[in-house]
Formats: C-alpha cells, structure tokens, sequence
C-alpha cells in the first residue's frame, strides 16, 4: 500500500490538517515558532511568509474554539514581536502558550481536513471567496 503525503493533496485544509499535528507535537515539547520557519522548515513551502498560513491557522483556532480549547495556533509567532499575529497582546499570548503547553494534546483524535474546513467556514463565512 502506498504511504499518502500531504503534498499528494495540499490544499489550505490538508495544510491545516498539517500544522495541528506540527503545532501538538511542539506543544509538547512547550516550543514555539515562526510562521516563515513553520512554512519553510516543518511544512516544506519554501521561501513563503506568514501569508500562506492565514486559513490554515484559522482553521485550527476555529476549531480549537468551537471545542473549548486553548487556541493551539498562538504558538506560531511573529519573528520580530514574538507574539501571535492575531493582535494578541504579549501577557494574552504567554498566559494561552502556558494552557497549550499543559493541554494533554495526545489525548484527543486529530480533526480532518474536512473538519477544520467547516470550522473555519463557520466562524468566516464571507472570507471564503478567493
């Protein structure tokens, strides 16, 4: 049987997919990164910035939310802030980086691609165009 990668099908939700399981296994070792290191080094996309993980980390933050869980995508930071480029304040950022750190990740079944499309349709309905 053939193994299946992620770049056989990438699209924004398989790449959400992706990031969650980059993002449980970081927490785990209570790690952040940077979205150009996220893009380049963990999900292979080259010399790409931030842009490219807009939907998929709110995809994860959709989804974490929807389930009452500390919001798994404030570990990618801004490499010149060091904080989460959703506007989240420095103290915010920490104080949630403590709840992911301590969040028994392993425990939960990873959502699907399907599953983080939905949430994020969801909670952006009109930004879905383009």
């Amino acid at each position: 049987m053939d193994v299946v990668r992620f770049d056989d099908n990438s699209t924004t939700w398989t790449r959400a997919q992706q990031a969650y399981l980059i993002l449980i296994g970081m927490a785990a070792n209570r790690q952040t990164t940077q979205y150009g290191l996220l893009c380049q080094t963990h999900m292979r996309w080259g010399e790409a910035k931030g842009l490219p993980l807009r939907r998929p980390l709110g995809a994860i933050w959709a989804w974490c939310e929807e389930r009452g869980l500390p919001k798994l995508n404030q570990l990618v930071v801004n490499a010149d802030t060091g904080v989460p480029g959703d506007g989240a304040q420095a103290a915010d950022s920490a104080a949630e980086q403590q709840r992911i750190f301590e969040y028994p990740w392993h425990t939960i079944v990873p959502p699907t691609a399907e599953e983080l499309e939905a949430a994020y349709r969801r909670k952006w309905p009109n930004k879905m165009a383009a």
